[in-house]
């Protein structure tokens, strides 16, 4: 199995702690979309634990492995800014996976290369569904697609429309807990007639929950 996950988590658990661990969600998320996953050395999710504690506490349980990193959630808690949230985050990440690096002989450059490249991008997980798929209407006068903006409260999900030689518009389709962006991987799509568009999450396999779009 492939790497395909970083997860990063503050214990022993606490109303403080859970608004850190929703906020951890993005940057998990980008640091994980910047990583040559290939070169994984057979891991297939790196747990970080954020707790008050000088012990590593490394383990590998047949690929995923765990670290502790040391943390204050307390000071966390103090932190009103968005973005110095981020870099709070983002450091720990980093830590942990320097540490997971070292246990695992993985190529230190390439969590460096990793964290360089989520500074670059100014700490935003944005992308397009699908790497920006767009799907044309039965008359081909139309195409849409899905942009994602994962942020450390929000997991917001815009329809992108476009005519044939240009954008016509961005719009809000979905706003769910950051907890739950995961669904942004997931979307599927189609088109009903030339102006209503259907979605649906593909992990739902009997469809109980079924989005309509009429541009």
């Amino acid at each position: 199995m492939k790497f395909k996950e970083i997860s990063l988590v503050n214990k022993p658990f606490s109303l403080k702690g859970r608004e850190f661990n929703g906020n951890s969600w993005c940057i998990n998320e980008l640091f994980w979309s910047k990583l040559e996953t290939a070169n994984m050395n057979g891991l297939i999710k790196c747990n970080i634990i954020a707790t008050p504690s000088s012990d590593d506490g490394y383990k590998n349980y047949s690929g995923f492995a765990f670290v502790n990193v040391d943390f204050d959630i307390d000071e966390y808690a103090t932190i009103s800014s968005r973005i110095e949230k981020k870099v709070k985050i983002l450091e720990l990440v980093r830590t942990g996976m320097f540490k997971i690096a070292n246990y695992e002989n993985i190529d230190l450059k390439l969590i460096q290369d990793a964290y360089e490249e989520c500074v670059k991008d100014k700490y935003k997980y944005e992308f397009y569904i699908k790497k920006n798929k767009l799907k044309s209407s039965p008359n081909k006068q139309y195409k849409i697609g899905f942009f994602c903006e994962w942020d450390i409260d929000f997991c917001n999900i815009y329809s992108m429309l476009h005519s044939k030689n240009e954008f016509i518009k961005k719009k809000l389709f979905l706003s769910v807990e950051p907890a739950l962006g995961e669904v942004a991987y997931c979307l599927e799509w189609k088109w009903l007639d030339n102006t209503l568009v259907e979605i649906w999450d593909k992990r739902d396999k009997e469809r109980s929950q079924i989005w309509a779009i009429q541009i």
